[in-house]
């Protein structure tokens, strides 16, 4: 089990370099995905309030954008 603060800091990081490599001029560095854990799916489930299975794609879609574009 690895600790969330840490995975955090650890892509934090990794973000951090590929913008300092990209201003650099240099080749961006490939980004580590950044997936949701299942809690973070229930509560965008759970905020949805909606049978719409479309609007829960959208929203996890969005959290997902959110997690992995800083």
């Amino acid at each position: 089990m690895t600790c969330p603060d840490c995975e955090y800091h650890k892509n934090r990081a990794a973000r951090w370099r590929a913008e300092a490599y990209k201003q650099a001029g240099h080749d961006v560095i490939e980004l580590p995905w950044v997936g949701l854990t299942d809690e973070e799916i229930d509560e965008i489930v759970k905020s949805c309030n909606t049978t719409d299975t479309y609007k829960y794609f959208r929203a996890i879609e969005q959290a997902l954008k959110e997690k992995n574009n800083g």
